[in-house]
């Protein structure tokens, strides 16, 4: 999972180059999840996913992916 700013509008703005999560609800159906995250300071993005692939992914790379962020 690559947590970097890749869209323009995630890396030109008050703060270029910057995400960070601002809330986030979930689906009716209690899997879909809807992040909403700002944006290199100068707008709001959602981000959409399912909680049990997230899980799965963790369950299996969590600690290489710990590794590698640190």
């Amino acid at each position: 999972m690559d947590l970097r700013a890749r869209g323009s509008y995630e890396r030109n703005g008050d703060v270029n180059d910057v995400v960070f999560p601002c809330g986030q609800t979930i689906g009716t159906d209690g899997d879909a999840i809807n992040l909403y995250y700002g944006a290199a300071d100068s707008c709001i993005a959602l981000a959409t996913g399912s909680i049990s692939r997230l899980l799965s992914w963790l369950d299996s790379n969590g600690s290489q992916a710990e590794r590698r962020l640190f």
